[in-house]
Formats: C-alpha cells, sequence, structure tokens
C-alpha cells in the first residue's frame, strides 16, 4: 500500500513470475495460479505453489529412475535440474536447494509490487528505482505539512 513505497523485498514465488513446469509445458506460474482460483476462490500462496512443486519433483524423480527406493530416488534428486511452476528447482549433495528467490519492489505510488529479479523472457520484469527519489520529489501522502511550520508534510524542512 502507499507506505510501503519503494521498497525492496524477497519472496520465494509469484504467481506471475512466468515459471514453466517441466512435466507440462503448457503448466506456468499463471495457469496453476488460474486453476487454484477456480477452484478454491483464493489466489494461491507460496505454500500452494512449493506443496505443487515438490509433489512435481518427487514424481519427476521417481519416474526418472522408475523406483520409489529411497536411495535412487535421493540420487535423482540430487544430479537432476528440475523445471516447475516454483522455479528450477536442483539440490547440492547436502540436500539444499541451489536456487535464489524472486525480488520485487513496491512501484512509486504503493499499488503494484513489481518483479525484479529474475528477469525471465516470459513476464515483464521491470528496473529497480535506485537510488530511490528525493523526499521533496515524491509525491506525499498527507495534504499538509504536520503542525504547519515545516516544508514537508512529514515534518521536516526541505532545505
Amino acid at each position: 500500500g502507499d507506505y510501503g513505497r519503494f521498497v525492496l523485498g524477497a519472496i520465494p514465488w509469484a504467481n506471475t513470475s512466468g515459471k514453466t513446469s517441466g512435466w507440462e509445458s503448457t503448466w506456468t506460474s499463471q495457469s496453476f495460479s488460474q486453476v487454484y482460483e477456480s477452484y478454491y476462490q483464493q489466489s494461491p500462496n507460496f505454500y500452494s505453489a512449493a506443496a505443487w512443486a515438490a509433489c512435481e519433483v518427487f514424481v519427476h524423480a521417481v519416474e526418472t529412475v522408475e523406483s520409489v527406493e529411497a536411495s535412487k530416488v535421493t540420487e535423482a534428486l540430487q544430479s537432476l535440474p528440475f523445471l516447475t511452476i516454483f522455479g528450477n528447482i536442483s539440490f547440492d549433495s547436502l540436500g539444499m536447494g541451489r536456487e535464489w528467490s524472486n525480488v520485487f519492489q513496491i512501484n512509486g505510488d504503493g499499488s503494484e509490487r513489481r518483479l525484479i529479479y529474475p528477469q525471465s523472457p516470459s513476464t515483464e520484469t521491470e528496473e529497480i528505482v535506485f537510488p530511490l527519489p528525493r523526499w521533496s520529489d515524491r509525491q506525499c501522502l498527507l495534504s499538509q505539512p504536520i503542525g504547519g511550520s515545516s516544508d514537508s508534510v512529514w515534518g521536516f524542512s526541505t532545505m
């Protein structure tokens, strides 16, 4: 909202990221969101996408090794990259994920979260706003200075 202008943050998943499943090329973060919303009447959150991606990865590993034997599935998980609606997923020898999170920034009027990183050819990512606009150049939320004696609606002098 209004108080989050220019804030940067990390999110593990964004339904607008354009991530495509390796399981089915027409299955994307957007199509997952549409199906989820039609079924549950609400937008999917990080946990919903993570659960789906975990199932995608597990099924892919089991199908690749044609076994449910733990050691074989573990070996597949450690050696294969997996494309999911959550993003590219791969694991190191300790089972830790190797992938980065998404980075967003709230736009200048506070109305939307813009995806900054990673850049993807299938979605429109935007440039980070940095350096931030000076306080005197920003659209303020209040219509008059606090206490009436300063130049800034936040109570600071712009001199």
